[in-house]
């Protein structure tokens, strides 16, 4: 019972994920929003909702000097980077398309742990590399959003944000702040994200909130929300019932989702080379996830 509730659980939060994707190029455009200013609302917003989860847990604000300047390098690059490049890649290409190529990160946490961390490369990782990279190359030839131009520079946007994260997801394991309280560590990371965001758009003349239409402020809100509480408390409920390595294999949903409601919403086209390159990038993700829970079922 534990286990289906898990499961669900996370597949909801991957499902709430991709849809809460589709809503940016809503925000984008009539909206008056662009890729900066969704960063800044989304880490802002969410802000007050985490002081008071904070507050009625009673969970100390307390941060030693590590631990402040490990957040502030993680909150830099894997969380306002990635925030702001998958943002960008969004108002580039198709929220399918993005989605799924940002959803190579597994693919990338092997490779940079390989490199960096001399982890074995076996022939499983290899062979996800392989279908991941053919996946890329199907989206490469397939339809054009706004021109060729728009295409490479999103694509390369959409990859670097999967790569942004992959470095979130090595770092925070390795720093040992995945130990810290996920609610604690969420807020100083959307704060630092907020204020990275807030100096950069007044600098840059990209934080022009009053241009945003009613609509716009109500999709950010809804945005913000559905990513940064509603999606993370699934997910976490989520783990804790089926474990971390069945997660991220559920999580393929989340680009699955963005596809499906990209079409619905967004009249974006399921073209056969769109749904190859998803198919393969997939394919390399499951390879990923089971290769890392065979391995930890064999370690344990």
């Amino acid at each position: 019972m534990h286990r289906t509730k898990g499961m669900l659980l996370t597949i909801l939060s991957a499902m709430t994920f991709g849809f809460a994707f589709t809503l940016a190029p809503m925000i984008y455009g009539e909206g008056g929003g662009n890729p900066v200013m969704l960063t800044f609302l989304r880490n802002t917003i969410c802000l007050p909702i985490f002081l008071l989860i904070l507050w009625v847990k009673k969970i100390s604000f307390r941060l030693n000097k590590k631990e402040l300047c490990q957040i502030l390098i993680l909150g830099t690059v894997g969380m306002t980077l990635t925030n702001l490049l998958l943002n960008l890649a969004l108002s580039l290409i198709d929220v399918g398309i993005a989605t799924t190529l940002h959803f190579v990160y597994p693919v990338f946490v092997t490779l940079g742990c390989a490199v960096f961390f001399r982890e074995k490369l076996t022939l499983k990782k290899a062979a996800a590399l392989v279908l991941a990279c053919a996946g890329i190359v199907c989206f490469v030839f397939g339809p054009k959003k706004n021109g060729t131009g728009n295409l490479a520079l999103g694509i390369a946007v959409a990859l670097a944000s999967g790569a942004t994260y992959a470095f979130y997801m090595i770092y925070l394991d390795k720093s040992g702040l995945s130990h810290m309280n996920p609610f604690k560590l969420t807020f100083y990371l959307a704060a630092t994200a907020a204020l990275w965001m807030f100096f950069a758009g007044s600098l840059s003349g990209n934080l022009n909130i009053s241009s945003l239409t009613p609509k716009a402020w109500i999709l950010s809100a809804v945005f913000s929300i559905l990513c940064s509480v509603v999606a993370l408390c699934l997910v976490q409920l989520g783990i804790k019932h089926v474990g971390a390595s069945a997660a991220a294999i559920l999580s393929t949903f989340e680009p699955m989702t963005s596809v499906l409601f990209g079409w619905i919403l967004l009249g974006e086209t399921l073209s056969v080379t769109k749904i190859a390159g998803c198919i393969l990038i997939f394919a390399g993700v499951l390879v990923i996830s089971i290769h890392k829970r065979t391995d930890n079922n064999t370690t344990l």
